[in-house]
């Protein structure tokens, strides 16, 4: 379970992805529906009860007392919602490492969870104020610019499709791909167009199938919140890797890799409870700010005996975690030898635990302090 959590807090690519990949193999399907219900709707637009009363809502003669409303009783009122102390209580208090150096130049190492609660904003004045003080936001890569990049979605779908004339059918069990068809019908996404993708696409996408289960959302993860925060300031929003080097990863993972990994999404969505279980566990984790928690959660050693799986684990670990840890650490150097003021939000597995970037950068001899 602890892959699956690691994979979450580290890869949002294939959500997108895979999203794509349903509304393209479904247009047909789509514009079918659409045709057979243009006759419905031009037989109900003759009637139209609904719109011979819109005149009725334009003369709003309600509207015209509103200046009675406007004696402000209720204006008063306001300062008390205005101050309103207990939207900052519901708020998440989240871990920030403040990495100084002794020029004292500052970056700052916000660990993202990508999905989240409503319960997590506000965040605290604390974190905004780091933001604030940031010349730029850094985050793994903008992942709303690239939802909204038609091009740089098309090319990382191809680079996870097999384009020998096989499909998945032909590289992993019958039974695992029974199950995993299984998975998918049951969550409606499944179309057999989809066979020409890889395990590690469908792999990630059964793992994010669970997240609602969980009460999580996608669209309120730490990483979405800081971007568009960012955009409505004007803030610069920098890649520290990029779309190409995430699904390159995934691609690059080897075939062996790749059925073990879709092995163990469809036995977490099998065995769902225990996955939801500890999905809000580390959702609370870091909304409390956990440290000892969040820690062990996104602790990237793998309890088992067989050496097969052990290797696999090891390939996993090294490109999911290691070599990108040691990429981020370097930004974070590069932005603090240049004077940059930079607020980095990345995955939470990348900035705690063993071999993350507080780590690698205490090592460096920078210092590294907890704000919270």
């Amino acid at each position: 379970m602890k892959r699956l959590l690691a994979l979450l807090l580290a890869l949002m690519l294939c959500i997108s992805l895979f999203g794509c990949a349903e509304s393209k193999v479904s247009t047909e399907k789509t514009d079918s529906k659409e045709q057979t219900t243009a006759p419905e709707e031009t037989e109900k637009d003759p009637s139209q009860p609904e719109k011979e009363s819109e005149p009725e809502k334009a003369s709003e003669p309600e509207k015209e007392s509103e200046p009675e409303k406007a004696s402000e009783p209720e204006k008063e009122s306001e300062p008390e919602k205005e101050s309103e102390p207990e939207e900052e209580h519901t708020g998440a208090t989240p871990l920030l490492y403040k990495v100084s150096d002794d020029a004292g130049n500052v970056v700052w190492l916000f660990g993202s969870i990508h999905v989240g609660w409503e319960e997590y904003y506000p965040l605290p004045d604390y974190v905004l104020d780091a933001f604030d003080s940031s010349e730029a936001l850094a985050v793994e890569f903008d992942v709303i610019a690239f939802e909204q990049d038609y091009d740089a979605m098309i090319e990382a779908m191809t680079s996870l499709i097999y384009l020998d004339g096989t499909d998945i059918s032909d590289h992993i069990p019958e039974d695992l791909y029974d199950r995993a068809v299984a998975i998918l019908e049951a969550e409606n996404s499944y179309s057999s167009l989809l066979d020409i993708y890889l395990p590690v696409m469908w792999s990630t996408s059964i793992d994010n199938f669970v997240i609602p289960y969980a009460g999580a959302d996608a669209e309120l993860g730490i990483d979405k919140y800081m971007i568009n925060l960012a955009y409505d300031c004007d803030k610069p929003v920098l890649d520290v890797e990029s779309p190409a080097l995430q699904y390159g990863m995934l691609a690059g993972f080897s075939e062996e890799l790749q059925i073990f990994m879709l092995e163990s999404s469809v036995e977490g969505y099998e065995n769902m409870d225990e996955y939801i279980e500890e999905l809000q566990a580390l959702m609370t984790a870091w909304m409390e700010g956990d440290e000892e928690t969040m820690i062990e959660l996104v602790s990237t050693s793998f309890d088992t005996e067989d050496p097969e799986e052990q290797a696999l684990m090891e390939e996993y670990n090294y490109a999911m975690t290691e070599s990108r840890n040691k990429d981020m650490a370097e930004f974070a150097v590069d932005a603090l030898e240049d004077g940059e003021e930079i607020f980095i939000c990345v995955g939470a597995a990348h900035i705690v635990g063993e071999g993350a970037m507080v780590e690698l950068l205490r090592e460096q001899g920078y210092t590294v302090e907890l704000v919270r």
